[in-house]
């Protein structure tokens, strides 16, 4: 893409006096230059040639070459003359061709005649200095009209006009009235006094737009005629550190109406010219469903919501529709702040005498309905009391049509059953729910049997047991806790649970205290029996081990088998480990590698930039090792952990440099330490990992984090 400067050079070329003779014909040319796509930084051969069309069309003035042009970012600039008759008023393209590297093979054609607009015509003039009309500059036409106070052009009369496709352009401030513009563009008109007529009028005439100000500093921007005077004319007006919208009544002698005003403040007033509040409406329209009301909210014809000074209706194309307060979430408070604490919270003064909410109904209808779906598992209804009572009513309930004397009843129902009945029913029939009759409790699910739970979050059941405070006992009358099961199935205590599978064979899960040896030993065992096979799942031993799949738990936690969870933290270690056995001495801390002669096996490092180095001993320094993996009884399996990556100390050696945190460690040749790698090529898959710690000198334990290279 090629870039000129026409009105730049336009400018620059000149400076003629009057009595000065042509410029010259030489114009600037600037462009860039890529190669491959990307700007060409060196030295190239270009060459210009100029024709009168896009293509083909005849060549004028000379072919100019610029050779060896330095060129910096693909960018160049260059002179270009092609003769005092190359311009004459008609377009002109220029064709580029480009070498490089210079001074070797041909010249390559670039693809497209660049066109050439209006800077090089300033190099010829409209009209011959000292004739009618001035020089072709702009200094050649002050001269040519007489000097002038401040370098002024002055016409002797009429209006400058200045035509041409491409406008006016100018650089630096541009003044209109002032001879001293003190700004890119920079208008000044003295008024005599009064609304005047605008400085600035765009547009035309009854479709203008204005700006101006008048003796009082007030400043316009008037839509209308342009001038502020006019009746008719809406404007915008400053004063008095106010904005003000308004406009002159044309049937009323051009008095001025304000209907907005935005206050220094930031105050708007729509209807009131000195607005109290951030919006101050000032209107007494009262609304209706068909119309009126002060602010609007929607459409008229659909659905919209209606303000005047004292209400708030809810309307749908001139019918009244439900008012909805905070429909998708957050709570509506009356009467209460900082915030409300429920959906609708209505909180009176501290007086008495009065109601929160009143609630009436002078026909067949009802004064409130409560009503919760069957997705909501909270209470429809939650009442709260202080002093007095929490439900006063003032006649009885019942919870059928029939009438009572007691508080509360339920009068008449069924017996109560799995699929259903009952006289009450707590929660929906179908899914959880409780029913009773008259002398049963039953929990069911969607017409099945389920659990009853008594006092599930806690608390003591007591059953037939004397009152408060005693315990349910389950084969012994003293209980000694809150349950107490006592049985002797095996001559083992235990709690036996039992249901029948699908194909009603017996199916059987025991929790059992039992005592397995000759001392006093108690374990806990979890267990259960499908058919005639029985399994133990858990057992917890009086030394305080679990064992899951195992009856012996070898370590605190034993599991046979697979276990899994999300995130398992590990809180006494950083290392990850296998298990190896090590020929020879093998001590935490030591840089072990592969044993050639015993496979699977490990042995200290030996020699420096060891490839067959494998690990460290991890547990030294007192790090202890995270996890250790390994297949008991197989190759992969050994007494040594063997850190594999993560942080361990590692037995160091300084005489190959002193060890800072960060250098690569390979191994050394001092046996099972690791030193500085100062050789890349040869450590190439002997780093064992980086160091965390430094060491001066000597040898001694650097904090290393493994990782294998």
């Amino acid at each position: 893409m090629k870039t000129i400067g026409l009105l730049l050079m336009g400018l620059a070329i000149g400076g003629a006096t009057a009595a000065a003779g042509p410029v010259s014909n030489e114009f600037t040319y600037q462009g860039q230059l890529k190669l491959d796509g990307r700007p060409l930084t060196g030295t190239a051969d270009l060459q210009f040639s100029l024709y009168d069309a896009a293509s083909g069309g005849s060549q004028f003035g000379v072919t100019v070459t610029k050779a060896n042009l330095s060129i910096t970012d693909g960018l160049f600039t260059v002179q270009l003359d092609f003769g005092a008759s190359a311009f004459s008023g008609d377009a002109r393209w220029l064709q580029i061709a480009v070498r490089s590297p210079t001074s070797v093979g041909q010249y390559t054609v670039m693809t497209g005649r660049q066109p050439l607009t209006a800077a090089p015509y300033a190099l010829y003039a409209l009209a011959a200095p000292g004739s009618a009309g001035g020089g072709g500059t702009l200094d050649a036409a002050y001269d040519f009209g007489g000097a002038g106070a401040g370098r002024q052009i002055v016409a002797d009369s009429g209006a400058v006009n200045i035509t041409g496709a491409g406008g006016l352009t100018v650089s630096g401030d541009v003044g209109f009235g002032t001879t001293s513009p003190a700004f890119d563009l920079h208008v000044q008109r003295t008024h005599s006094g009064g609304v005047s007529q605008p400085s600035v009028t765009l547009g035309a005439r009854w479709r203008n737009a204005g700006i101006g100000f008048d003796e009082d500093d007030w400043y316009y921007l008037s839509v209308g005629s342009g001038n502020f005077a006019d009746p008719g004319t809406q404007f915008i007006r400053k004063t008095n550190k106010a904005l003000r919208f308004g406009s002159r009544d044309e049937y009323d002698g051009g008095v001025v109406n304000y209907q907005m005003t935005l206050t220094g403040s930031g105050n708007l007033g729509i209807g009131t010219e000195t607005p109290v509040a951030m919006l101050h409406i000032n209107d007494n329209t009262d609304l209706s469903p068909t119309g009126g009301g002060v602010l609007v909210l929607g459409s008229t014809s659909s659905a919209n919501l209606v303000l005047d000074g004292n209400e708030i209706m809810a309307r749908n194309n001139g019918s009244p529709t439900s008012l909805i307060l905070n429909m998708e979430g957050g709570n509506v408070g009356i009467g209460v702040t900082p915030s409300a604490s429920a959906r609708l919270h209505v909180q009176v003064p501290n007086t008495d005498g009065d109601s929160a909410i009143y609630s009436a109904t002078y026909g067949g209808g009802r004064a409130g309905i409560f009503e919760s779906h069957q997705s909501n598992a909270t209470p429809t209804v939650t009442i709260l009391k202080n002093d007095g009572p929490a439900l006063r009513v003032s006649g009885e309930v019942s919870a059928t049509n029939a009438a009572t004397d007691v508080p509360f009843s339920v009068i008449g129902g069924t017996d109560a059953s799995v699929g259903g009945g009952g006289f009450a029913v707590l929660g929906s029939t179908n899914g959880s729910n409780l029913v009773f009759d008259n002398n049963e409790i039953v929990a069911r699910t969607a017409g099945l049997a389920s659990t009853l739970y008594l006092n599930h979050t806690g608390g003591t059941v007591a059953i037939g047991a004397g009152g408060s405070g005693s315990g349910v006992g389950i084969g012994t009358a003293t209980p000694k806790q809150q349950l107490h099961v006592t049985g002797s199935y095996y001559g083992l205590g235990h709690m036996y649970l039992h249901a029948l599978e699908g194909d009603g064979a017996s199916g059987t899960a025991y929790i059992q205290a039992r005592d397995d040896s000759t001392t006093s030993s108690i374990n806990l065992r979890l267990r259960t029996k499908q058919a005639s096979t029985l399994r133990d799942v858990m057992t917890l031993t009086a030394s305080g081990r679990v064992g899951v799949g195992t009856t012996s738990p070898a370590t605190l936690f034993d599991v046979a088998g697979t276990a899994r969870c999300d995130v398992l933290q590990i809180d006494a270690g950083s290392d990850l480990s296998e298990g190896f056995t090590v020929t020879g001495e093998a001590q935490p801390g030591m840089v072990v590698a592969i044993d050639p002669s015993n496979p699977g096996q490990l042995m200290p490092s030996a020699g420096a930039y060891d490839r067959r180095v494998a690990g460290i001993v991890s547990g030294a320094g007192g790090i202890s090792t995270g996890m250790i993996m390994g297949q008991k009884g197989s190759i992969a399996d050994g007494d040594h952990p063997i850190a594999l990556t993560g942080r361990v100390y590692c037995w160091c050696d300084a005489s190959n440099g002193p060890i800072q945190p960060g250098d690569m460690l390979t191994t050394s040749d001092l046996a099972g330490h690791a030193m500085k790698v100062t050789d890349f090529d040869r450590a190439h898959g002997a780093v064992i990992g980086k160091a965390m710690t430094s060491l001066e000198s000597g040898a001694g334990l650097v904090l290393v984090l493994v990782n294998l290279q």
